[in-house]
């Protein structure tokens, strides 16, 4: 990078030969802009989501004139000025946008990072004879799960035993062979 600071000094002399006093000034040449970086703290879950708020911290950084202020938007919004680490509250997809300003006046790079938050987790319907009588020993389930950013497995347990996985939101689970008796069937889905 070329960033220099140098004096400058400079006086001056008249026709008659007199001297004046050496005057000195700084000169600050920053060719190069400020960086800013995006640090995210908060529970993390999996293919990139968090689990929890995440609180977010802008660092910038200028090594010559220094950084004068930072912005950054949320989902293409107002600019806001960095004073601190704000935090992201709610479930949801957000795209941060933010740059720096240096004391030079110039502009740094823009970026983007998108920060994926999901803390709800998925329905699960179970189809009839939950709860029920069934008149045969081979009994089939429609077990169904929903969230918003989408399925990854349903893992099924009968009387305990298990998981039967399937990567679907929508299954037909036939229970073979039961025993007279009551029975405990456990659906558990898992989001993205």
């Amino acid at each position: 990078y070329s960033e220099t600071w140098s004096n400058l000094s400079y006086y001056s002399v008249d026709v008659l030969g007199n001297v004046e006093d050496v005057k000195t000034f700084e000169v600050k040449i920053d060719t190069m802009p400020p960086w800013t970086s995006i640090l995210c703290d908060g529970e993390r879950g999996s293919a990139g989501w968090y689990t929890s708020a995440v609180n977010v911290t802008l660092v910038s950084t200028d090594l010559c004139s220094g950084v004068n202020y930072t912005l950054y938007s949320i989902n293409g919004g107002v600019w806001n000025t960095y004073e601190g680490p704000f935090i992201l509250s709610e479930s949801g997809k957000y795209a941060v946008e933010y740059y720096s300003v240096d004391n030079a006046g110039q502009v740094g790079m823009s970026f983007t990072n998108t920060v994926s938050i999901d803390m709800d987790a998925p329905e699960v319907t179970v189809s009839e004879p939950l709860a029920t009588i069934a008149e045969s020993d081979n009994v089939t389930l429609l077990c169904e799960a929903y969230d918003e950013n989408g399925i990854d497995r349903v893992e099924v347990y009968y009387d305990g035993d298990g998981p039967m996985v399937y990567y679907s939101s929508t299954v037909n689970i036939t229970i073979p062979d039961l025993k007279a008796g009551a029975h405990t069937v456990t659906v558990v889905a898992y989001d993205t």
